[in-house]
């Protein structure tokens, strides 16, 4: 599922918060690029790049690593 919300009768993404005009008239390329943009910044604004696994508040989780053994990762949730 994604989060939506609603500007001037459309839905949009989530991450398109906050710049919903550009979003709207951006190619499906542009669109990617600056999605790209808005989530590496907001990786670097949590501290996510400074340890390779994420601050306190950052869980980070390596997909190719959890798709082949989920289960080590899904063990350390229950003791969060």
């Amino acid at each position: 599922f994604l989060m939506m919300f609603e500007h001037k009768g459309i839905r949009l993404p989530w991450y398109a918060y906050g710049w919903e005009e550009t979003f709207l008239t951006a190619s499906p390329i542009e669109k990617a690029i600056y999605v790209m943009d808005y989530m590496t910044k907001q990786a670097e604004r949590l501290g996510v790049f400074n340890t390779g696994c994420g601050s306190d508040d950052v869980l980070v989780i390596p997909f190719e690593r959890f798709v082949i053994d989920p289960y080590p990762i899904c063990r350390g949730w229950r003791q969060l």
